[in-house]
């Protein structure tokens, strides 16, 4: 990329949002001017990132036409309340929360699994991104439709149910593309993800 990127990350001192800026210095991404959000709670604190030390802003009334992208790592609520005013400033939202996941007309993307959707975020300035064990998922069974033509995927799915654990075994149809390993959010995602594994 021969360009830098005025990048805002809404959630910068929770894990993922500190996962995210340690990701974009390992990869020596080309960041222009990087603005670090989160809640009142953590405005004020200093973030170290490329030898500067960033000080965390307040997300709520931040100007998002600052930025070319702007990636949330808040939570549902947060993105409920903030991504579509930084979507409407110009900024491509990429939501990491299941705020938008299940909405039509909103891409919901794998990376490297259906980039092409990206070109629909556009549209909205709004890209929705599956949850990890979607993504985990997705990205082993990629690999595998050029030599495997599937009818059906059987998959178990772990989740802590008082009072211990137990398996909830989910299968797809052919067409409903293995999107997600719990039985929920297989009616509602495999809508969303091309059928990409199974023809």
């Amino acid at each position: 990329m021969d360009r830098s990127i005025n990048l805002a990350i809404v959630g910068a001192t929770g894990l993922v949002g500190e996962a995210i800026i340690k990701l974009l210095a390992d990869r020596k991404f080309p960041v222009g001017e990087l603005f670090v959000l989160a809640s009142e709670n953590g405005a004020g604190s200093k973030i170290s990132f490329a030898g500067k030390s960033l000080t965390v802003r307040t997300a709520e009334g931040f100007d998002f036409s600052q930025v070319e992208v702007a990636l949330f790592a808040a939570g549902a609520s947060v993105s409920q309340a903030l991504a579509p005013h930084a979507a409407e400033s110009g900024a491509v939202v990429v939501d990491l929360s299941p705020a938008y996941r299940y909405e039509a007309d909103i891409p919901l993307v794998v990376a490297d699994v259906n980039d092409e959707m990206l070109a629909q975020a556009r549209e909205q300035n709004l890209v929705a991104c599956a949850d990890a064990s979607t993504v985990q998922l997705l990205r082993a069974l990629k690999p595998l439709r050029n030599w495997v033509r599937c009818r059906m995927w059987w998959l178990p799915s772990f989740r802590r149910h008082p009072p211990p654990a137990r398996p909830v075994w989910t299968s797809w149809p052919s067409k409903a593309c293995a999107c997600s390993m719990a039985c929920r959010p297989v009616r509602r995602l495999r809508r969303k993800l091309p059928s990409m594994f199974c023809r």
